[in-house]
This record gives C-alpha cells, sequence and structure tokens, in this order.
C-alpha cells in the first residue's frame, strides 16, 4: 500500500489516497506475454508511470476502469528477458516505486497481526490475482480482502480457531505453498452480571484491553503482560469496580498495638498502595454506612 499526498497526473482523481497494485501474466500466444496490472486507486490514467528496469516495454493500454478498481495490460515479446520482480514507478507527488512479482514464488511470511477478525500477513511475494490465493488455518479458508506485493488480509471468525496456540497455518498461492506456526492466545473469563446473566470473552493475538457490555454498563477487561508476547493476568471491573484480579496474591501482618486487654493486628495486601484500615471492627457487617478510612475511594488507590 502506498499512500499519497496527491493525484495530480490523474485524469479522475480518486476518492482515495491509497494505492493498492497487483500484476499477473499470461501468454497469448507462441511469441508473446501479456502482463496485467490491477488494483484499486490506480486511476483513470495511466500516462507518465513506468516499469523498472527499463526495457523495451510497449505503452499501457486501459482494459478496465470501474469506479476506483482499474486494470492496465501490456505486451512483451519473449524474446525479451523480463525479471521476476518488476518495478512499477509512480510518477505522483514523490510516491517512489512499488514492487511487483508476476512469477508465482512462494511466498515470504515475516509477521501475521490480528486486526478486529483479520489476518493480516506481512512479508512478501503476495503480489498475484487474489483469485488464485488460498489461505487455510487449519483446514479453514480465511476470506481474501486485499493482496499487495508485501501484504495481504484475510478474515475469518476467531472463534472458528482452535483454542491453543503453535498451530500451523497454511498459506497457498496456485501450486505453491509454504507454512508458518501461527501462535495466539485465548483467554476465556466468565463475567457475572448483577442480574444473574453471564456471557464469556475469547482474547486472541496481544491484546491489551476490551470493553464489553453488560446490562447496558461498561465492563472493562485488562490484560497485563511481561511483553508482547505473553500473558500475565486478567482484572475485571465494572463501574469503576474491581471485579476480578487474578495476580499473585499475597499478605503479611503485622501488629500495631497491643496492652492488657487487647491487640490490633494489621494487614498488608498486595494491592495497596496506602496503609489503611479495611474493617477493624467489622463495621460493614453492622452497619449500611460504614465508610472506609482510606485516603482515598478511588480505584488507583485500593484495589483489594
Amino acid at each position: 500500500m502506498v499512500h499519497l499526498n496527491d493525484f495530480l497526473n490523474f485524469n479522475n482523481p480518486p476518492p482515495c489516497k491509497t494505492v493498492v497494485a497487483n500484476i499477473i501474466r499470461e501468454e497469448i500466444d507462441a511469441n508473446n506475454w501479456m502482463f496485467y496490472i490491477f488494483g484499486e486507486d490506480l486511476g483513470g490514467s495511466f500516462g507518465g508511470a513506468r516499469i523498472l528496469p527499463d526495457i523495451n516495454y510497449p505503452s499501457f493500454s486501459v482494459s478496465l476502469s470501474i469506479k476506483n478498481f482499474s486494470l492496465y495490460s501490456f505486451r512483451v515479446s519473449k524474446t525479451v528477458d523480463v525479471p521476476d520482480i518488476l518495478i512499477l514507478n509512480y510518477p505522483y507527488n514523490s510516491i517512489g516505486n512499488f514492487s511487483l512479482s508476476w512469477e508465482t514464488i512462494n511466498p515470504q511470511i515475516n509477521i501475521v497481526d490480528w486486526v478486529g477478525d483479520n489476518l493480516v500477513f506481512s512479508g512478501s511475494y503476495f503480489g498475484y490475482n487474489t483469485t488464485i490465493i488460498d489461505i487455510e488455518i487449519d483446514g479453514k479458508k480465511c476470506l481474501i480482502s486485499k493482496s499487495t506485493f508485501y501484504q495481504i488480509n484475510c478474515t475469518i471468525a476467531k472463534n472458528s480457531l482452535p483454542s491453543n496456540s503453535g498451530h500451523v497455518t497454511l498459506v497457498t498461492v496456485g501450486d505453491l505453498s509454504t507454512q508458518i506456526t501461527l501462535v495466539y492466545y485465548q483467554v476465556n473469563a466468565i463475567i457475572e452480571c448483577p442480574n444473574g446473566s453471564s456471557f464469556e470473552i475469547d482474547y486472541y493475538g496481544n491484546l491489551k484491553k476490551l470493553k464489553i457490555g453488560c446490562n447496558d454498563e461498561n465492563t472493562e477487561i485488562d490484560t497485563i503482560g511481561d511483553d508482547d508476547n505473553s500473558l500475565n493476568y486478567i482484572s475485571i471491573k465494572k463501574d469503576s469496580k474491581v471485579l476480578y484480579d487474578d495476580r499473585s496474591t499475597y499478605m503479611s501482618s503485622i501488629i500495631k498495638s497491643k496492652n492488657n486487654e487487647s491487640i490490633i493486628v494489621a494487614m498488608n495486601l498486595p494491592h495497596f498502595i496506602r496503609l489503611c484500615k479495611i474493617d477493624p471492627d467489622f463495621s460493614v457487617l453492622l452497619s449500611t454506612n460504614f465508610k472506609s478510612s482510606c485516603p482515598s475511594d478511588n480505584d488507583g488507590d485500593k484495589r483489594s
């Protein structure tokens, strides 16, 4: 995907400021190849664009232009040595060069990201017609939504995938395929709503925070990890109240005061940042008007 600042040389400037292009090759007779450049937001005119390396390419011909999707073609003699990877040069406002691959090379996958229900494969050699690209995850189809030389996007429902990570992802391009291990993380949490209803939340990938509704109120799910590839704990808050926090807990007790008649023992709880009395005389059980003696009622000050 190339980001544009302007479309100065387009006859019909597209509304979007991105360019997504691919190239395929077809044998049209015993002496010639036909190359097709197709994609979104290429514009209604290809004047000024050129193919690198600079060999004897004939002029582009516009084969199809429907809304934002365009297709251009050019013919090359089989006597010309055409490299597997071509560079399409866009002269529009310093776009620079765009790599295109017409040979069916094994896709190179560097990273896979979750974006909503979309899997984004980043790497190279994805520059093929999306109709001949198949992505399967454990035998389940991932619907291709967009493909460029460096990236391909597909959509699959997360709940259709296995719950444990480390499964092999098979990416097939025509008759060629490559395999990677798709690592994702899933955590199931059951939240009990005040009216007794409950629902389940599934987490995949390196999710940090998700807000969901519970009885028309915001329930906040927060997953914290040491790094991008680990999941340490989950805390669940509703209406700024902590409903669940599975961080490692510990407690220490100290003697605050003692005399011949009584002794006061204080507890140091794990998530308090200030020392305060929780319920020294069981007032919460005896009175509905009990007020905490903590310095602040802010959830950041007391979370246990």
